[in-house]
């Protein structure tokens, strides 16, 4: 809409607008990149988004706390061949070891990257006691219906949720859930 007025775009703007189209189809990786978002970050970049300052920013800052706790979650990283899960938890002596950290959407996507993973899952137990739970689809999996079913919400390829439980039980409950939404009714996977 904004180009479609034919007005100036500031380099602010255009920054601003640039980070925001970039993060929202996943560098462009997504289904929504289409030749209509290219069209606009092209005319962003014309009007003053630096793409490699802005991915620096936005991508190539991790602090030795995010590579601790990248670190902690290779460790403790989970793959169910079978069925495409893959999964990992992160104990709250995780969170405090490296800080607090308000950004972990980032790691998900290491998860979701791996081979033959249709489903990523992010359990985070949180310093309240409840554990937080990132769901990412990397198929045609729809992660919302799953989050619902914990009380959370998101779209078909991201959700979320936080549940009030110890988390073993809680990632025991999802995986379970997952599980089941991934080899749909009885007689249904061959």
């Amino acid at each position: 809409m904004l180009l479609q007025t034919g007005d100036p775009i500031g380099a602010d703007s255009a920054k601003a607008l640039y980070v925001g189209l970039v993060t929202d189809t996943g560098s462009f990786r997504y289904s929504n990149s289409t030749p209509r978002a290219h069209r606009l970050a092209a005319a962003l970049i014309e009007a003053g988004a630096d793409p490699g300052a802005l991915y620096r920013l936005l991508f190539a800052n991790l602090t030795p706390a995010d590579l601790g706790t990248l670190q902690a979650v290779l460790a403790g990283l989970h793959h169910d061949e079978e069925l495409g899960i893959t999964w990992v938890t992160l104990g709250v002596e995780v969170v405090r070891r490296f800080g607090g950290l308000d950004e972990y959407e980032g790691i998900i996507d290491h998860l979701r990257n791996c081979q033959g993973t249709e489903v990523a899952i992010l359990l985070r137990q949180l310093e309240s006691g409840d554990v937080k739970i990132s769901l990412r689809s990397a198929g045609a999996a729809n992660v919302a219906s799953l989050a619902r079913s914990f009380g959370g919400g998101g779209h078909e390829k991201a959700a979320g949720a936080t549940v009030t439980g110890e988390l073993t039980e809680v990632t025991a409950r999802v995986l379970e859930a997952c599980r089941s939404l991934l080899a749909g009714p009885p007689g249904s996977r061959s």
